[in-house]
């Protein structure tokens, strides 16, 4: 017999009588009375606990029911007492009270008898306009979180925002709004003018003056025709479009091969400064439409 350490890993069901549990278990057992020396004699012992006093003032209100009710009955027989007293009118603070709201949503306070109290609060203030931490207000809840929550505008509705501003012409608007149209999900514009031209009679020179025009919106790179152009517009936008720059995109093959010497030559740079040059290609966005996302996480 060879005795070795080992691991295992067991799954067994078992019944922890936590302090909690067996506290709850203990207080099952007694009675009223005694429940209630024992929260005396807790409150007593923990400063820190405090008696809710919401409990209290209803067992007060039932004790004091219980006093007048017992005070009524005693003094049937004195008639000069109940004289000047009218037993069909409750006073104030005998009407119960009961909250409803009406066809328009609006709060509306009767009592047991049908009578309406009105929306009117106690010394003439409305429930309505109470706040919520007025004491008294029904309304007053803070909104839910997806009413908080702002709207992002879309790619659409931020470039027509731009156009607006930009053309005055109703025509070349027109165009604009056709062409913002048909920018697709990556922010490109792939359609052909010439058949834009087409469909909208106009010439193709007007169409390429407003395409021009909408890529110089936010976001750089946008309507673009092509990867290259749309690295292009950017690097204009950084002020970092010169002939080295135009050089490299117009070798962008060159780049995918990984034929960096032969693109250096193109560029007419040594390794050093065509290593930051790509490294300033990598850092612009190939897809400027996908900020403008409207997708929301779930919770």
């Amino acid at each position: 017999m060879v005795l070795a350490p080992r691991l295992d890993q067991r799954q067994s069901q078992s019944l922890v009588m936590t302090p909690q549990l067996q506290q709850a278990i203990k207080l099952l057992q007694l009675s009223n009375l005694e429940l209630t020396e024992f929260v005396e004699q807790e409150l007593e012992k923990n400063p820190m606990l405090e008696r809710d006093e919401g409990d209290r003032r209803d067992e007060d209100s039932d004790v004091a029911s219980e006093d007048r009710e017992a005070d009524g009955s005693a003094s049937d027989g004195d008639g000069s007492a109940l004289a000047d007293i009218d037993l069909d009118t409750p006073t104030a603070a005998e009407i119960p009270v009961s909250r409803e709201l009406d066809a328009e949503g609006d709060n509306t306070f009767t009592n047991d008898s049908g009578s309406d109290l009105g929306r009117d609060g106690p010394e003439g203030g409305s429930y309505a306009d109470a706040g919520p931490g007025s004491g008294g207000g029904f309304d007053g809840f803070p909104p839910d979180m997806e009413d908080t929550l702002s709207e992002t505008p879309s790619l659409r509705e931020h470039l027509i925002a731009q156009l607006g501003v930009e053309l005055d012409d109703p025509v070349e608007r027109m165009i604009g709004r056709y062409l913002i149209d048909m920018v697709d999900d990556a922010g490109y514009v792939t359609e052909d003018l010439d058949l834009v031209s087409d469909a909208l009679g106009c010439d193709v020179s007007t169409v390429e003056a407003v395409l021009l025009t909408l890529q110089q919106f936010d976001p750089p790179g946008i309507c673009a025709r092509n990867l290259r152009e749309c690295l292009a517009l950017q690097l204009k936008d950084l002020n970092r479009y010169d002939p080295c720059m135009e050089a490299l995109l117009e070798n962008l093959e060159m780049l995918a091969d990984r034929n960096l010497s032969g693109l250096a030559t193109a560029c007419g740079v040594d390794a050093e400064d065509l290593s930051e040059m790509v490294m300033e290609l990598k850092a612009l966005d190939p897809k400027p439409a996908t900020r403008f996302d409207q997708a929301v996480s779930q919770p």
